[in-house]
């Protein structure tokens, strides 16, 4: 079975599939004994980072520790933007943000934070 995913350039956005690494930092799943991630990003066909929750609402997004500042995060937001489009969503919510490095791309993508930025959303 084909995982769907976005191409662009040596990135990869795929749907997630048992044997994935899940975001470190997720404590688990509701409804599910595995810890298997929605989304993962690949980049040169390595595993760099993954996605919990959907393209309309991301919970928990990681880029591994030996990927991160090097735009792989940035990369991350733009392609789930892309999935968000084709599924046709309007709007895309990422909470709860509480690192100031993910604050950062999703400002610089555009995306609006609450009051307390805890929780950042995007038209599009």
């Amino acid at each position: 079975m084909m995982r769907v995913m976005i191409i662009d350039g040596k990135y990869i956005l795929q749907k997630g599939r048992s044997g994935d690494k899940p975001a470190s930092k997720f404590i688990g799943k509701i409804g599910s004994k595995e810890n298997i991630p929605d989304y993962v990003l690949l980049y040169q066909n390595d595993q760099i980072g993954a996605i919990h929750g959907g393209a309309s609402c991301i919970f928990h997004i990681e880029i591994f520790d030996r990927y991160q500042c090097q735009g792989h995060g940035t990369k991350f937001i733009e392609l789930m933007e892309k999935e968000a489009k084709m599924l046709g969503l309007d709007q895309i919510e990422v909470s709860p943000v509480t690192v100031d490095k993910l604050r950062h791309i999703l400002e610089k993508r555009g995306f609006k934070p609450n009051s307390k930025k805890e929780e950042y959303k995007k038209k599009l």
